[in-house]
């Protein structure tokens, strides 16, 4: 059925134009045949042990084949848990003039409203009759003058770009047969709606990827490619606007610019021994965002060059700048202002060798493939408490620090997986609060999780089982008590530390189904793959399934 705004304007509806698209991966719908092991239905988290049941939901929408299914799924929780904290406030277009990328009080929106939600994930815009087909540019915004003007410059800049880039692209491939957009271009990349789109990136997905400090975030100086980057993932929270629509004729021309800037730096620079100054930082991180953004995309061709080209590209790239073993440059523990931004740059690079890792890993695992960065290579620093990191000033980073419990923090993932291979492992609060952090947490589920793939991809995982059901085994001893000091509101959990356990269970899972030797699902067949649709079904198989 057309929407409000079509039906008045005479004009063929963007949601007709797409098809009618099911919610993202709802436990009720059906993909691909009924399982074998009868379905139960969604069990609710628990914090006991291996018997306790998991609610893989997330998961579920997470793996969505339909397109579109990962940012629906991060963005959707997001928006639900706005709901939760500001339920009761009413919808204001204004704008802190001091941070342009923040807006507060967006509605919250009706997944049962068919006119209104695309693939699951509704727009966070109230529809209203008098917009015109891109809605975003208007009035709703209203930032100083000289952040206007600058933003506006730096606008141009994207757009040429991706003009240049576009071009570029149809010269080296005779097969591509679309011109650049211009006008369009020009009708979706404005000030107003970039603001919208950065916004939209901070509220809906910085939380899942936390690679970049926000509170110093600045996209009068970010670099360009991590500008566009931010933009174009931003722009999906804006589903299902035309312009969020529109904007996506552009990602492939994005995603090109960025990793052909990330190749020729690498290229230059990979003879030096290590190579992170701040652009090459940005560069990487752009390269990681766009990663995300095109994970979303059904298009085989997409995601068949995401898995043979720009994976790969990015690991290298990594590598070569040395962040996967980056050694803090700095004491955790200086409270002035100098020390706060000395630790936010540190960080910043730990965490993007880590999400690079994590992102390398979930990869691995929707293409049914081995991952591309190997746990040798992980030899740098962990992630401190992400509460640290978020520290919107150099006094609230010293007051953080002053409430901080000193313990002997496990530095590298290699001590970490000590913990869980080494038997048994104590599930005490004590232990785990003198050893990890939530976060430390999810990447040793991911450094689990791509062991479980490498080794199914050289056919040896039978052979290997029972230690790696314990070290499995050992990381839910450890996560329950963490959980429940998150329950207990002592270290509450963020972005997918909420859904480590999720990871958890997948891991479980892959090893049980492997050594029944059952290849009834084609993602146990092990033939690397572009769509997600085989890890989907498996998990809709197997989510009851105790073994």
């Amino acid at each position: 059925m057309p929407c409000m705004r079509c039906r008045s304007g005479g004009t063929i509806c963007t949601y007709e134009r797409l098809g009618s698209a099911s919610p993202s991966g709802s436990s009720n719908t059906e993909v691909g045949a009924h399982p074998s092991h009868p379905e139960t239905g969604t069990a609710e988290p628990s914090s006991g042990g291996e018997s306790g049941r998991i609610s893989i939901d997330f998961l579920l929408n997470f793996t969505n084949p339909l397109g579109y299914g990962p940012s629906t799924a991060i963005a959707a929780e997001a928006s639900a848990l706005e709901m939760l904290d500001t339920s009761a406030d009413v919808w204001s277009p204004q704008i802190r003039l001091k941070d342009d990328h923040m807006i507060h009080n967006l509605p919250s929106y009706d997944l049962n409203d068919p006119s209104s939600v695309f693939l699951g994930f509704s727009s966070m815009m109230p529809e209203r009759e008098d917009w015109n087909v891109f809605p975003l540019d208007g009035d709703y915004l209203a930032p100083l003058p000289e952040t206007t003007s600058t933003l506006a410059i730096r606008t141009r800049e994207m757009v040429g770009q991706l003009f240049a880039q576009q071009r570029s692209m149809m010269e080296s491939d005779s097969t591509m047969l679309a011109n650049f957009d211009a006008a369009l271009a020009e009708m979706v990349f404005t000030v107003a709606n970039v603001n919208h789109f950065i916004w939209g990136f901070f509220h809906y997905f910085h939380d899942q990827f936390p690679i970049l400090h926000e509170p110093t975030f600045d996209a009068q100086t970010a670099s360009l490619p991590l500008l566009l980057a931010i933009v174009l993932v931003g722009s999906m929270s804006f589903n299902p606007s035309d312009m969020s629509i529109a904007i996506r004729q552009f990602y492939d021309a994005g995603e090109a610019y960025v990793f052909e800037l990330l190749v020729s730096k690498q290229t230059m620079h990979c003879l030096q021994e290590a190579n992170h100054t701040v652009e090459q930082v940005e560069l990487l991180q752009a390269g990681l965002l766009l990663l995300m953004l095109q994970n979303n995309s059904e298009n085989l061709t997409t995601r068949r060059r995401i898995r043979l080209q720009r994976t790969p590209a990015l690991v290298a790239a990594v590598r070569c700048s040395g962040l996967f073993a980056y050694k803090r440059q700095h004491v955790v523990g200086t409270s002035d202002r100098s020390g706060w931004r000395d630790f936010i740059l540190d960080e910043t690079r730990v965490k993007l060798a880590a999400w690079t890792f994590m992102t390398d890993c979930i990869l691995a695992v929707f293409f049914n493939s081995a991952p591309r960065v190997a746990l040798s290579d992980m030899t740098g620093d962990l992630p401190c408490e992400e509460p640290l990191y978020r520290a919107k000033t150099a006094l609230e980073f010293e007051q953080l620090l002053c409430m901080r419990h000193p313990r002997p923090s496990v530095s590298t993932l290699s001590q970490l997986l000590s913990l869980v291979y080494s038997a048994p492992v104590s599930g005490t609060s004590i232990r785990v609060k003198e050893h990890v952090t939530a976060s430390n947490m999810l990447v040793l589920i991911c450094a689990l999780l791509s062991v479980i793939m490498t080794l199914r991809m050289n056919f040896v995982a039978s052979a290997t089982v029972e230690p790696i059901h314990g070290a499995i085994h050992g990381w839910k001893s450890l996560w329950d008590t963490l959980h429940q000091d998150a329950q207990d509101g002592v270290a509450p959990l963020m972005g997918f530390e909420r859904h480590a356990a999720d990871y958890w269970w997948l891991a479980k899972m892959l090893l049980k189904v492997g050594q029944e030797g059952d290849q009834s699902c084609r993602y146990m067949q092990l033939v690397p793959c572009d769509s997600v649709k085989d890890l989907h079904e498996f998990i809709r198989k197997y989510r009851d399934y105790e073994g």
